[in-house]
Order: structure tokens, then sequence, then C-alpha cells
């Protein structure tokens, strides 16, 4: 696990007992070592992509700016969430900044899981964290994320969807983006896209495509009276990418 504060890196390495007697590790330059930390490869990706649309606006394409906009602007979007349990403990889950239907407008509404946020007692204790990737285009500069405290209001809980719907008391950054959302069910085949903070980490990207749909039952997660042959969730099939703890409440985006 690895995290940021005050431009430092700290790295907590975690083994398997048979091997954790004879583990050495030596710490490379440190444009290595943040290889280490971004395994999925966002910015390796994100720079190829940038250099790929240098090459084709050369030859006369039309290239992929378009692509490297909208993980930029799915980025902005997504937010660590830190919250307090009644145990006194705390966890990070990833959080996703939803648009009203006033584009003029900027209500904090923030989606996230259930698991994460089931009642008003952890969402008062909510601490956001954005701008954890601040440039995408370029390798980071891992400065101290934007941090709004407050806590939040608890508008909408569905355990049965594993889905909580917030209104942060704070307001987020301004260079945060509020992201496009729809109620539709997507189809199977369906591609989609999530950026996310595994367990509190700079942006990771998965990628997949829609292969089947469950009942809460499915994955014993159901609230009272949930219905028994309602469609709840659907599964992802990764193609590129994958989740992890702390991913939960990251939004699942087409294109």
């Amino acid at each position: 696990m690895a995290f940021y504060q005050d431009q430092i890196a700290v790295l907590d390495l975690i083994l398997g007992h048979r091997i954790a007697a004879h583990a050495q590790c030596e710490l490379g330059p440190l444009r290595e070592v943040l290889g280490y930390l971004d395994p999925v490869g966002i910015f390796d990706r994100l720079e190829r992509l940038a250099g790929a649309d240098a090459a084709q606006q050369r030859q006369g394409g039309h290239g992929r700016g378009a692509r490297i906009d909208q993980l930029e602007r799915l980025t902005r979007a997504t937010a660590v969430v830190l919250y307090t349990r009644s145990d006194g403990g705390s966890n990070v889950c990833s959080g996703t900044l939803l648009a009203d239907a006033d584009p003029e407008t900027r209500i904090p509404y923030l989606v996230i899981a259930h698991h994460c946020i089931p009642d008003q007692a952890r969402a008062s204790s909510v601490e956001t964290f954005w701008g954890i990737v601040q440039r995408l285009a370029v390798r980071p500069r891992f400065a101290a994320p934007e941090r709004v405290t407050g806590g939040a209001d608890l508008l909408s809980a569905h355990e049965s969807i594993d889905t909580v719907l917030l209104r942060l008391r704070g307001e987020p950054p301004q260079t945060a983006v509020f992201a496009d959302w729809s109620a539709r069910l997507p189809e199977t085949d369906t591609p989609l896209i999530s950026v996310h903070h595994p367990h509190g980490q700079t942006a990771k990207i998965a990628r997949g495509r829609v292969i089947h749909y469950w009942n809460c039952a499915d994955v014993v997660y159901c609230g009272a009276n949930a219905e028994t042959d309602a469609i709840h969730y659907f599964g992802v099939s990764y193609e590129e990418g994958l989740t992890s703890g702390g991913s939960s409440g990251a939004g699942g985006f087409s294109g």
C-alpha cells in the first residue's frame, strides 16, 4: 500500500509468510519507484496516447486527445473518501461526484458504496481528498491532495444495490468535475471504464465489459424486502487493470 503526504511516498509491503523471512527490499531511482506504485500504468498509458495523438496530428489524423480528456475528467470526478467506523477505526473507499439536472449548479452529490457508508454516523465522519492525480499527460507531481472536511448528509441508501447518495457539506475544489450519469441498465458486452483509488492510492484505470447480471442474493448483500427476481448488480470482466479494496464507489462509465 502506498500513500502520499507532503510529497513523501510511504510504501507498505505485505508479504506472504513463506517469503517474508527471506525477502530483501531495495529502492531504486525515484522514477522507477513511481512506476512500481502505478502498476496499472495510468501515466505511461496516457503518455503513449499523447504521443500517438501528436503523431497522428503530424500525419493529418484526428488523434486521441478526446480520450485523454475523458480520462482526466473521470479522474477529477473521483475522490478518495476517508471515513471512521463506530469502533474508532478508519477505512477508505472511492466516491464519484455526480452532476444534477442543472448544469449551472455545483451541488456536491457523491455516490459511494453502501458497505462503505451505510448510515449517517459514518457519513458525518467523511473526509474527501481530491487532485491526487493533478496532471495526466505527464508523470505526476505528488503534491498533497486537496482535502475537504465537514462530513456529508446521507440522502438515500439502498443496501440491495450497495449504493448510497451523499451530499457533501464542504465544497469540492474548483478543479473537480461533476460526472454525467444514467439510470439505464447497461446491456451485456457494453465496454466500461472506471477510474478508482484502491487502498487510497493514486488513480488507477480498469477497463472491461458487462458480461452478466446478478440479484443481490447472488452476492449475499441484500437489504430488507429485496425483490428476489430483480437485477441489482451487473458483472464486469476486466480486460485491462483490476479493482481492489478501496475501489468501491468508483463509477463505471461507458465509452
